[in-house]
């Protein structure tokens, strides 16, 4: 790959993954909707989709975009963060929170850039997580 160009199309691997993932995810939306017996089709009128959508969804066929992650995790009652996980996305609290915030960015974009090793990175992040939890807690 060039560098300085941005990819657009994913490896067989990458796709796989991608597609195992959906699968995943899929399952849990169907498994959550069946406890509360709404029918995919009831699902995606709450929420103004097609019961098409939600059974692609469902059947891992689609990944549910992330406005409808979130819609679907308020009617049905489970922490959105489960279903942004289970498609190795950030959370929308977590996308709204690095648009507010230039220098979370920075730090991001630096470790990303200076960073080559995995490890390190997972260090970091670590390290990160544990001042996080001072403040929190």
């Amino acid at each position: 790959m060039d560098v300085g160009k941005k990819k657009t199309s994913l490896s067989p691997k990458e796709r796989a993954s991608a597609i195992n993932r959906w699968a995943e995810a899929g399952q849990f939306v169907r498994d959550s909707r069946e406890k509360y017996g709404i029918s995919a089709r009831g699902l995606g009128a709450e929420i103004d989709v097609s019961g098409n959508y939600i059974s692609e969804i469902e059947r891992g066929i689609k990944p549910a975009s992330d406005p409808v992650i979130r819609e679907i995790a308020q009617i049905l009652k489970f922490d959105e963060a489960d279903l942004f996980k289970l498609y190795g996305k950030p959370t929308l609290r977590a996308q709204e929170e690095l648009e507010g915030s230039d220098k979370l960015n920075d730090i991001l974009e630096s470790i990303s850039k200076n960073v080559d090793s995995k490890d390190i990175k997972d260090d970091i992040y670590e390290e990160f997580a544990k001042i996080a939890d001072k403040y929190i807690k």
